[in-house]
């Protein structure tokens, strides 16, 4: 139950050999739609403004120049309406003509330019089965770690265990054979100097 407690994923991510990958991908995540905004922010206070005023500077231009055209034309029509009128009244002086100028261009009328705001589609990560294969990868990896712990404490225990029972067999059994008589014990002492021996 320890190696639960200790083995783990933030046990292993303190010491620098996992990362976890979803909390960098949410801050990915995060950091994309913030520039999305910035740029659809910059784009509709900046750019838009600018290319509307560019297109709008562009259609009064053509405006000016259609206006100036069709002035133009009139004039030449009113000029040769004239002339016209006057040779018709000089060869027939009963003729009768109309000097009325009429513009055979459409009338055209320009609107201001006006381009519609952007907003932004945010980025969403789709989490799928293969999105999860490291987590998984690093479960099996922390099951293996503590299945070997786990079975090192159980060997350790086996081996204290065994060399235990060795010593309290070993001393019952001496106790036991020091007590009944199966051995006789010579004491056998180390002196620095040879015993005194009375001389009979």
């Amino acid at each position: 139950m320890a190696t639960f407690h200790f083995v783990n994923r933030e046990t292993f991510s303190y010491l620098g050999y996992y990362n976890n990958m979803d909390d960098l991908l949410k801050l990915n995540e995060k950091f994309i739609n913030r520039r999305l905004e910035t740029h659809a922010s910059r784009i509709n206070l900046m750019q838009y403004p600018a290319y509307q005023e560019i297109a709008n500077l562009y259609v009064q231009r053509h405006l000016f120049l259609y206006r100036s055209t069709e002035n133009h034309l009139k004039s030449m029509h009113g000029a040769h309406s004239s002339f016209y009128c006057d040779y018709l009244k000089s060869i027939n002086v009963s003729a009768v003509c109309d000097n009325d100028v009429t513009s055979n261009l459409p009338e055209v009328i320009v609107s201001a330019c006006q381009f519609e705001k952007i907003s932004p589609r945010h980025y969403l990560r789709h989490t799928t089965s293969e999105t999860n294969i490291s987590d998984l990868q690093m479960d099996e990896f922390l099951f293996s770690i503590r299945k070997l712990i786990e079975d090192t404490c159980y060997i350790v225990l086996i081996f204290m265990s065994v060399i235990i029972i060795k010593e309290l067999l070993g001393t019952v059994i001496w106790l036991y054979m020091k007590r009944s008589g199966f051995i006789n014990l010579r004491i056998i002492f180390e002196a620095d100097e040879p015993p005194n021996v009375p001389h009979r």
